[in-house]
C-alpha cells in the first residue's frame, strides 16, 4: 500500500497522476481501517491528507492526518514519521484556525525531532519554524523571535 502512492502530493505536477488515483487510494485506506490494517497504510493515509490539505480540502484531509497520527502514536518509541504526522495535522489546524489546538502538537512534533536528531538538524528548524508562525498567528511575537532565530 505505501507504494502506492506517487510522491509529492502537494507537488501540482502530480496532481494529474493523484487525480486519477485519489478515489482508489480513499478506498484502500477506509479498508485498510475497517480490517485494522495499521502497518501499512499510514504513509498512504498521509499522502492522501497531504493531498486533500493542499486542495483546501480540509474537511476531507482532517481525519486522515488524526488516524495517520493514532496509528503512529502504537509504536514503541516516537519518530520522525510521528513527528511530521503531528506537524502536518498541526498546520492544518493552524489553516483552519484551531490554533490552541495546533500548538501542543508542534511543540510534541518539535520535541521528537530534537530528541531523534539533535538540536541543529534541518527537520528541527522546519518544526522551529512552524511552531513560530504559529506563534505570530496568536500574537505571541516575543515568543516567535527567539524561535525563528534558531532555526
Amino acid at each position: 500500500m505505501n507504494d502506492f502512492s506517487p510522491p509529492g502530493p502537494v507537488d501540482v505536477r502530480t496532481w494529474p497522476v493523484w487525480n486519477v488515483l485519489r478515489f482508489h487510494a480513499a478506498v484502500v485506506v477506509e479498508n485498510a481501517n475497517q480490517v485494522g490494517v495499521t502497518t501499512l497504510s499510514p504513509r498512504l493515509m498521509s499522502h492522501l491528507a497531504l493531498l486533500l490539505y493542499a486542495k483546501g480540502l480540509y474537511v476531507e484531509a482532517e481525519p486522515l492526518m488524526r488516524r495517520a497520527v493514532e496509528i503512529l502514536e502504537t509504536k514503541p518509541v516516537p519518530d520522525h514519521n510521528l513527528a511530521t504526522a503531528l506537524d502536518n495535522l498541526a498546520q492544518l489546524l493552524q489553516a483552519t484556525n484551531q490554533l490552541v489546538k495546533a500548538e501542543p502538537l508542534m511543540r510534541r512534533a518539535l520535541k521528537i525531532n530534537e530528541d531523534s536528531y539533535g538540536p541543529n538538524h534541518p527537520n528541527v528548524a522546519i518544526r522551529l519554524n512552524n511552531l513560530a508562525s504559529l506563534l505570530q498567528d496568536t500574537n505571541r511575537l516575543a515568543e516567535a523571535e527567539p524561535l525563528m532565530q534558531r532555526a
